[in-house]
């Protein structure tokens, strides 16, 4: 899709709100409109009724007929609620007897009944060439032979009607209005909500530039912060939050694939060194035998390395296989330990359980043996045979502990920082010629980590070390 295809989120907002308004606006000015005219319909509707209940009123009905006497009784219509014109006649077998003008009785007497006009009781109301019409009539049926005489007439026919073209210029001015008055509503809206939206969304413009100015040669640069405490400024410190464990974890397989590469390096060196040496001339039996000794000694150095790094490759992979089992250690351990039956310092290895319901966790029984082996090669290896290496295993409502205590040299407290770094190595170990690459403690803490569980380390020089590993309990029914 092509840069100008795209509906940008300011543009697809701005159509969103607009439209909503837009209804809005629609649905007021019909209804402004329709309760309007309502009114002046109803208001229209009760002059009527008053006009011919004013007229019916000059009409006087007795035995002898009906008697026209305005002259006694005047026309008072009161003040009109719109301004309609009004109009009148009252007709006695189509012969106008009286009216409001000539004009107006003419035009009322001449206007014809509609069939569908409507009838309650003895009123017929139409609406004919934009008038309202009602008549009543008065009186008696006129006999066939009966005439009106001294005034006095069988029968009078009523008719009012009102103009309905003062009503109707009302509600178009009405409706011109409120669609301009709609019109500008929404023009402000389209102008003035476009630009509120093109400044809410700012600075997630803003963070999209910074984003795409990343690369994996420069992961310092971050997001633009914002004070206003929204989800804008949750979602910044999220992203960077994101890349300050990103440039962690970059940096810190930068040192881990530095000290690899020199780990590597230097018993391929010697190796090739020694061969090299040997190779130069013919030497004596015994040379021979002392050089292949040392490319002996660095082959194995060297498939100690790859296998600890080819260890923490798949242990994330196979810590989150499905085979991850739920362990009581109090039962576990005894047979896990049985695994070391062939070791010289099995003897020296001291199960302790304190009195507690089962501790229970949820582990990859294999990479979780690897763990706690770890932990007891390390005791074996700093501290004297014949000293006691106690396994300790207690629980709580939401841990269990297993802790393996030495009684050995002990951990100077100035290497206590660096000690689950990978490669590293404490320069006691390296003067004294200890065994070992230094990733034995990274590989135990990758794995504590990936059960939902920690490490921590005690340690008094002279004294021994005691490494605690901390996992969370099994919930019920696991």
């Amino acid at each position: 899709m092509n840069r100008g295809d795209r509906v940008t989120l300011t543009t697809r907002l701005s159509l969103f709100f607009l439209a909503l308004l837009g209804l809005v606006l629609a649905g007021f000015s019909l209804a402004l409109y329709m309760l309007v005219s309502g009114y002046l319909n109803a208001a229209a509707g009760e002059r009527l009724d008053a006009a011919l209940n004013t007229l019916a009123a000059a009409a006087e009905v007795n035995d002898d007929g009906v008697e026209w006497e305005p002259a006694v009784r005047p026309l008072r219509f009161g003040s009109a609620a719109v301004a309609e014109p009004l109009a009148w006649c009252v007709i006695d077998d189509e012969v106008v007897i009286d009216q409001s003008s000539p004009a107006a009785g003419l035009e009322l007497a001449s206007r014809p009944e509609p069939a569908g006009a409507g009838l309650t009781g003895a009123r017929l109301d139409w609406e004919s060439g934009g008038w309202r019409v009602a008549r009543r009539r008065v009186g008696q049926a006129r006999p066939a032979a009966s005439s009106a005489s001294d005034g006095e007439y069988p029968e009078l026919t009523i008719i009012a009607g009102i103009s309905l073209e003062p009503m109707h210029t009302a509600l178009r001015r009405l409706a011109l209005l409120l669609g301009a008055l709609s019109a500008a509503i929404w023009l402000a809206a389209l102008v003035v909500g476009r630009a509120a939206c093109r400044r809410a969304l700012l600075p997630v413009a803003r963070m999209a530039r910074a984003a795409g100015a990343i690369d994996a040669t420069d992961l310092t640069r971050r997001l633009p912060a914002h004070d206003s405490r929204d989800e804008l400024a949750q979602l910044g410190g999220a992203f960077n939050s994101l890349l300050d464990r990103v440039q962690c974890a970059y940096e810190r397989q930068q040192r881990f694939t530095g000290d690899a590469s020199h780990q590597l390096r230097t018993p391929i060196a010697v190796i090739l060194g020694q061969l090299e040496v040997a190779l130069r001339r013919e030497r004596p039996a015994a040379e021979y035998q002392r050089v292949m000794t040392i490319v002996h000694a660095q082959a194995g150095r060297l498939r100690c390395i790859v296998e600890s790094l080819l260890f923490l490759a798949r242990a994330d992979a196979e810590a989150l296989r499905p085979d991850c089992a739920t362990l009581d250690l109090g039962d576990w351990l005894p047979q896990y330990l049985e695994t070391w039956a062939a070791h010289p310092r099995r003897a020296d290895i001291v199960l302790e359980r304190a009195a507690c319901e089962p501790c229970r966790v949820v582990v990859q029984p294999v990479l979780f043996g690897e763990l706690l082996n770890v932990l007891l090669d390390n005791a074996c290896k700093y501290s004297p045979g014949g000293a006691a290496i106690t396994v300790r295993v207690a629980c709580d409502n939401s841990n269990v502990s297993v802790q393996v205590a030495d009684q050995g040299r002990g951990i100077d407290p100035a290497d206590l920082a660096r000690l689950f770094t990978p490669f590293f190595r404490a320069a006691e170990s390296q003067r004294r010629g200890d065994p070992g690459v230094g990733l034995g403690l990274s590989i135990a803490q990758r794995l504590a980590a990936l059960f939902g569980g920690a490490i921590s380390v005690a340690s008094q020089p002279g004294l021994g070390s005691c490494f605690t590993l901390r996992l969370p309990t099994a919930p019920a029914g696991a």
